[in-house]
């Protein structure tokens, strides 16, 4: 399963967060899953799942971009990558 930490690194609680993570696949296509979290308060680590994913068949690289709804600098977008081949 895929999963991110969240951290409101704010002084004041944020309230209707949405993370995101977008998979992008080998053939373009993007498969979008969102994650609403009611309440973060100042300083909190959450650590959020999302359902499982399920890649299309082939081969290929695919790059999952999980980002959110409050913090929007280049930094606060998280990549991950893996990669399917013949031997996996």
């Amino acid at each position: 399963n895929m999963a991110v930490h969240y951290v409101n690194r704010g002084s004041e609680d944020q309230t209707d967060v949405i993370v995101k993570a977008d998979v992008r696949e080998p053939g373009g296509s993007v498969t979008s899953y969102e994650v609403p979290i009611a309440v973060v308060t100042p300083g909190q680590d959450t650590l959020v799942n999302f359902p499982a994913y399920f890649p299309s068949p082939g081969l290929g690289k695919y790059d999952v971009v999980f980002s959110n709804n409050k913090f929007n600098e280049s930094g606060d977008t998280v990549v991950a990558s893996f990669e399917i081949t013949e031997y996996t």
